[in-house]
């Protein structure tokens, strides 16, 4: 509507000109910004409901075309329920509680039968337990004198001492025997990313948990994404959120180890948004502990213009592919005509790589559409001075 105005104030003053240059050089302008507003060629970036996108390798037969979904407290609601990390792993105390080692290949053992020396490896300053102890063979067994071999992969201490002391009875009157892991070396886990200490951890006869790894890996790098971690297990990647287990120590998430578990902490290079447009401060922005809400990613930007911005159109642009949900972009629109608004962006979540974008108001549109049409203007202005 600005843009019409100004062009008929351009018209009516070449209706009152004679000069024949200078109706020329005014119909040159007035058709400049015809052609510039119907065409929407304003400088800046525009966006409107119902665009379609133009992304590589598509076509006009497979474009989508994205719809904007307002900012309401009904999709704050329903991107609440939505928040879930993809292939969720649930854990509890049980599996904590419930917790047995299990002897395995190359574990090495220790047999002790009291008050009958000759029947225990012997042991002194020259020799470590590891050193003078059994070690499980491939085949899950052992050798133990007198019985000979023993299976006792997959098995318990427990069910281990009572094959023994149950197998001794036939030479032995009342055998007392225990049995202990002088060395594990059957189950393990792998740590990677960033954390000070990656690598393996053996699983002991005490349950190994993630807050456990955390620990033992020495914590987290400063370029660690402390909002997750990545567990892979038999072949499958499982997403657990970390701000519930570091804050409130919540069992749910912090997860028995299993024997092979791969555990990766990633980087917080992805955990950035990005701020455009009518803000004080154009800004790339880090995901603290990977949150952030809008209002914090608009203030931290240095805030809306009041001077060039549309506040009743701020966008968020969400990228499914960034965020591994979809391939679908999803579009927001907050309307912060209204202070109230804010209360709304300080509910909304952000996602790492997102974009925020604040639109331009028309007038500053119009006025910078003048700023390049005035130089060619006065070109024409310096043209028809020299001519006179």
């Amino acid at each position: 509507m600005l843009v019409m105005v100004n062009t008929v104030i351009i018209i009516m003053n070449i209706i009152k000109t004679n000069n024949p240059i200078s109706y020329f050089r005014l119909i040159l302008v007035a058709l400049s910004a015809l052609i510039l507003s119907s065409c929407a060629l304003e400088p800046g970036m525009h966006m409107e409901a119902g665009y379609s996108n133009f992304m590589p390798g598509s076509t006009p037969a497979n474009q989508a075309t994205f719809q904007i979904s307002p900012v309401t407290i009904q999709l704050l609601n329903e991107l609440q329920a939505a928040d879930k990390p993809a292939h969720e792993l649930i854990c509890t105390n049980e599996d904590i509680a419930n917790y047995e080692y299990r002897v395995g290949a190359q574990d090495v053992l220790s047999v002790i039968v009291w008050d009958h020396p000759e029947l225990t490896m012997p042991t002194g300053s020259f020799r470590s337990p590891e050193e003078s102890g059994i070690i499980v063979r491939t085949d899950g067994t052992i050798f133990y004198p007198y019985i000979g071999m023993v299976p006792v992969a997959g098995k318990t201490l427990s069910e281990i001492r009572e094959i023994v002391a149950i197998s001794l009875t036939q030479y032995l009157e009342k055998p007392q025997v225990d049995v202990r892991v002088a060395s594990y070396r059957n189950k393990k886990i792998h740590i990677t990313g960033e954390v000070i200490k990656p690598g393996i951890i053996p699983l002991t006869d005490i349950p190994l948990t993630l807050l456990d790894v955390i620990n033992q890996s020495g914590w987290f790098t400063e370029n660690a994404d402390r909002s997750q971690a990545i567990l892979t297990r038999d072949g499958k990647s499982h997403q657990i959120a970390l701000s519930p287990i570091l804050k409130k120590g919540n069992s749910l998430g912090n997860c028995l180890m299993q024997n092979n578990d791969v555990l990766h902490f990633p980087d917080n290079s992805l955990n950035k948004v990005f701020v455009i447009g009518e803000v004080a401060s154009q800004s790339s922005l880090f995901m603290e502990n990977g949150k952030m809400t809008l209002a914090d990613a608009i203030l931290d930007s240095g805030g809306i213009s009041l001077t060039t911005s549309e506040p009743g159109k701020i966008y968020v642009i969400r990228n499914g592919l960034a965020n591994n949900r979809n391939t679908t972009p999803h579009i927001y629109q907050l309307n912060a005509d209204s202070p109230k608004a804010l209360l709304l962006a300080d509910q909304f979540p952000m996602k790492p790589r997102d974009i925020v974008f604040v639109a331009t108001a028309a007038v500053t549109r119009w006025n910078r559409v003048l700023s390049q049409i005035l130089p060619t203007a006065t070109m024409l202005d310096k043209v028809d001075n020299i001519r006179e």
